[in-house]
């Protein structure tokens, strides 16, 4: 093994070892930003389980109690499922300030003093959830690529 070989697989091994661990890095920055406050759920996970067990029932037993209040029946929609995590978390706070003035009406059908606070929480943690994964999304964006050792080579011409 000549030399000049033995270099040039030292400086590869170097080069990957590199790779290795930028790959590394941006793993962990992506799963930092899939999970969120709450531990190992995903933002898909919170923003379901905020939509079907804390917003369903709640506009289920709210709106036919609330259905000549003022302003209540806008608040009272629940996005789609395929809505983003953004709608969703927005929606939930709309419907915890709409029947915050109601919390008497809601404490007679059953639920607790708190459940409008803990719906206002899940939808604040998924909203800081979003907001940091477009952080990371805008640094990556903007973050610009790393000349290859072979990008400075000059092109070949016949």
């Amino acid at each position: 093994m000549s030399v000049s070989s033995h270099r040039s697989s030292g400086r590869m091994r170097t080069q990957l070892g590199e790779s290795i661990t930028r790959i590394r890095a941006h793993q962990q920055t992506q799963m930092a930003a899939a999970t969120t406050l709450t531990g190992e759920m995903s933002l898909d996970q919170l923003r379901n389980r905020l939509r079907r067990e804390r917003m369903m029932p709640l506009v289920k037993v709210a709106k036919p109690l609330l259905k000549f209040a003022p302003g209540t029946a806008a608040a009272l929609r629940i996005p789609h499922a395929r809505a983003s995590s953004t709608d969703v978390a927005s929606a939930a706070i709309r419907l915890s300030d709409a029947l915050k003035p109601h919390h008497k009406l809601l404490a007679s059908a059953g639920y607790s003093k708190d459940f409008l606070l803990q719906m206002r929480k899940e939808a604040d943690i998924i909203a800081l959830a979003v907001k940091r994964s477009d952080k990371v999304r805008q640094k990556r964006a903007l973050t610009p690529p790393r000349a290859s050792p072979r990008s400075s080579r000059k092109p070949w011409t016949p």
